[in-house]
């Protein structure tokens, strides 16, 4: 056997690896995220928290190997596994679903625990950006009731790029060709977060192409984008950041994925 079979072996083998642990494990996850929620254990829901995340640093394990596997030296040599993604994004969900009840149930507890500005604290899931005033500014315009031109109501496309660090220094992010209140910021080498202000009447389409051209124009590289709809506050308080962390394995390079909020579950 090649050096580079080898090596192929071992990339594959670390993904059955690693979906094996998930698969053994959902259940006792499922488990400990009803039993946090039905009793409302704070020590049992951190602990499912956890899990959650372990479980999401696999999967990302996961999808970077596969990113590997793709590569044009290694064809042919990969292993036909036809099932596999169909296995793991049924898992991906599961672990997905489980962890929107502790979402839910956190958001019941803190609609009746105001800061002093009447906001809710949200410093127990992940934020839509790690700056609060930039988390601030998303706020105020999803739930802005500010019109289009036309008379036709707005909305906020929340774009997540992700791409290799030279792609992502290379993009221009100044201006968007969508709006004058954009939020953007760079959260790591690899990662650029955004948030686009534009008439709801856009399709998603059009959002994709948009993101297309304005952050896909260095050839040759690595990067793709997912895009999550804000149309109203029920959207912005969906745990949304998590869905697009578990979708994520499922664009390949120079893709974009849109959810549909109704489909990942707004209202967890």
């Amino acid at each position: 056997m090649s050096v580079l079979s080898n090596y192929v072996e071992r990339l594959e083998r670390s993904i059955e690896r690693n979906q094996t642990i998930l698969q053994h494990e959902v259940d006792e996850f499922e488990d400990l995220c009803n039993r946090g929620v039905e009793v409302g254990d704070a020590a049992v829901l951190r602990q499912a928290e956890l899990v959650y995340k372990r479980a999401l640093a696999r999967f990302r394990e996961i999808e970077q190997v596969e990113q590997v596997l793709r590569g044009p030296k290694y064809r042919g040599l990969v292993s036909r596994a036809p099932t596999r993604e169909t296995l793991l994004l049924t898992v991906r969900g599961r672990y997905h679903q489980a962890f929107g009840r502790v979402e839910r149930y956190r958001r019941k507890e803190r609609a009746e625990t105001k800061d002093e500005d009447g906001h809710e604290s949200r410093t127990d899931r992940p934020m839509p950006f790690e700056s609060p005033r930039r988390v601030d500014a998303l706020r105020r315009l999803v739930l802005s009731d500010e019109l289009d031109t036309e008379g036709g109501a707005m909305a906020v496309s929340y774009i997540y790029l992700q791409g290799d660090p030279r792609t992502l220094r290379e993009i221009q992010l100044d201006g968007t060709g969508l709006g004058n209140r954009d939020l953007i910021e760079r959260t790591a080498d690899t990662e650029v977060r955004i948030a686009l202000r534009h008439p709801a009447s856009l399709s998603y389409e059009v959002v994709e192409k948009v993101v297309r051209k304005r952050f896909f124009s260095v050839d040759g590289h690595q990067i793709r984008a997912v895009v999550y709809r804000l149309n109203s506050a029920a959207d912005f308080d969906a745990p949304f950041l998590s869905a697009i962390h578990l979708n994520l394995p499922r664009v390949g390079n120079r893709e974009v994925l849109t959810l549909n909020p109704l489909e990942v579950g707004v209202g967890w």
